[in-house]
């Protein structure tokens, strides 16, 4: 949009696992940055939302809705529910303004986007991390970011479900796999080699589940397949995941109103 350069940023304004994309340059015009258009539904309600950094002018988030051909038929500017804390750095969150609404297909509308835009002065760089345009969920649990469909068919995985709620953070832990091998020396010295450049993070967690959500994970459990993509909760990072040999789920404590709360183990690989 605007002539600018893109760019897929993972070492300054994003890290891997939490890539921004980016569009940069110097105009005196409206300038920014577009997702992919993606299919919705007649009559659907969505939850739509991004987190954005714009240095160089004032900027908004919008929805896009637009008709087979790509035309334009409406747009919807997202409420702004978050301020940035400080300069969009490494894919924080806190450090990037979130816009959210949940809105409602418009008439003549077969496509959406996310257009992150503003009318720059001179020298601009808009960043966009994690643009989501969802089906509205109906449980009262928040709208959470997936990755969702790519024309990659290496990155065609499994997705952890949707209609699972978000993992509970009483009781979360990750452990990264030793990247060091210890050995003793034939004169008694003990010493370590590097076995591995990367670690991976072993997480064990909890999820509270109705009977109907047990089901779901489950199945996802015997048939999802591995590796699948999975959001880690406490960092935000997308990371590629592996049932560990004991993480299939397994009832910890009962709850109230047929609930129960079940545990689970992963091994993580950051995207």
């Amino acid at each position: 949009m605007g002539g600018a350069t893109l760019a897929a940023d993972e070492a300054t304004l994003g890290a891997p696992g939490r890539i921004v994309i980016t569009a940069s340059g110097s105009a005196t015009a409206t300038v920014g940055v577009d997702t992919d258009l993606a299919a919705v539904s007649a009559g659907a309600t969505y939850d739509c939302a991004g987190l954005w950094s714009f240095v160089g002018a004032a900027a908004t988030l919008a929805v896009q809705w637009c008709d087979g051909g790509g035309t334009v038929v409406n747009t919807a500017t997202l409420p702004l529910v978050r301020t940035a804390t400080g300069a969009a750095a490494k894919g924080l969150r806190q450090r990037f303004n979130r816009s959210y609404g949940r809105v409602t297909w418009p008439s003549g509308a077969s496509q959406a986007r996310l257009r992150l835009s503003g009318a720059a002065t001179g020298a601009y760089v808009a960043g966009l991390l994690k643009p989501m345009i969802a089906p509205a969920r109906t449980d009262g649990d928040p709208p959470r970011w997936d990755p969702g469909p790519t024309s990659n068919p290496d990155l065609a995985l499994p997705i952890w479900p949707a209609a699972l709620p978000p993992v509970l953070m009483d009781g979360f832990s990750a452990a990264p796999t030793s990247l060091r091998k210890a050995f003793e020396s034939d004169a008694g010295i003990a010493m370590t080699q590097k076995v591995g450049a990367t670690a991976r993070q072993i997480v064990q967690a909890q999820l509270r589940l109705s009977p109907e959500q047990l089901v779901a994970l489950e199945d996802f459990h015997a048939h999802g397949g591995s590796p699948f993509w999975f959001v880690r909760p406490d960092t935000d990072e997308l990371c590629q995941a592996w049932w560990t040999a004991d993480g299939a789920p397994a009832l910890a404590r009962l709850a109230a109103q047929e609930a129960a709360y079940y545990s689970f183990g992963l091994q993580l690989a950051v995207a």
